[in-house]
């Protein structure tokens, strides 16, 4: 083996060279590799997303505009907006998250968190209401109230167990946004809202 090329040889047949291992560049800093562990370790998440389907980002940097604030989809109502707030969401299975601060929307089909920051790879994460399950509302003795859960992942998108999360309350406020958090999740799992329509490019 050079450079990662193989020269294999057979008694006194001419030597057979294999095709050469493909490089892998990183989505963040553009590194390139054969060699996965080689790129920062911070960015391999985005390298793991790039490798899945391309439904699999239909949960990850949803249309936002300039503002930051997300584009709505077919018949969807925003419902209220929370600031303050961190995430931190984990793909089931595995060790690759994404967390930070910023802004929750609650809308009539899922919750949509923005990031704070500029040039971000994600910028934003939706999560479905109606692909919700184990969601549990939490106050420890120390630290913020937060909210934890799982999002079943969408068929096709390449995950197999979908996306679990945290989102914490830093500066309280969660009182209003439970009492209109469940009954849109128990309203949205009875109809079973399709959440993957395409976005209407205005808002309401």
């Amino acid at each position: 083996m050079k450079n990662g090329w193989e020269t294999p040889t057979h008694g006194n047949t001419v030597p057979v060279q294999t095709e050469a291992p493909a490089r892998i560049s990183c989505l963040y800093c553009g590194k390139a590799t054969t060699w996965l562990p080689a790129l920062r370790s911070a960015h391999i998440v985005l390298l793991y997303l790039a490798l899945l389907d391309t439904a699999a980002w239909m949960a990850l940097n949803p249309p936002c505009d300039t503002s930051g604030r997300p584009f709505p989809l077919e018949g969807e109502t925003f419902v209220l907006l929370r600031k303050s707030l961190s995430l931190e969401t984990k793909i089931v299975g595995t060790s690759l998250k994404i967390k930070g601060r910023g802004l929750l929307f609650l809308t009539s089909h899922r919750i949509v968190f923005v990031l704070e920051g500029r040039n971000i790879p994600v910028r934003a994460v939706d999560f479905p209401l109606h692909l919700m399950h184990e969601e549990e509302f939490k106050q420890p003795i120390f630290g913020a109230n937060k909210l934890v859960g799982v999002v079943q992942a969408l068929p096709g998108s390449g995950l197999i167990e979908g996306l679990s999360f945290t989102i914490k309350f830093n500066d309280g406020g969660c009182g209003t946004f439970l009492g209109l958090f469940h009954p849109l999740v128990a309203y949205a799992r009875a109809l079973n809202v399709e959440t993957v329509a395409e976005p209407i490019q205005g808002m309401m």
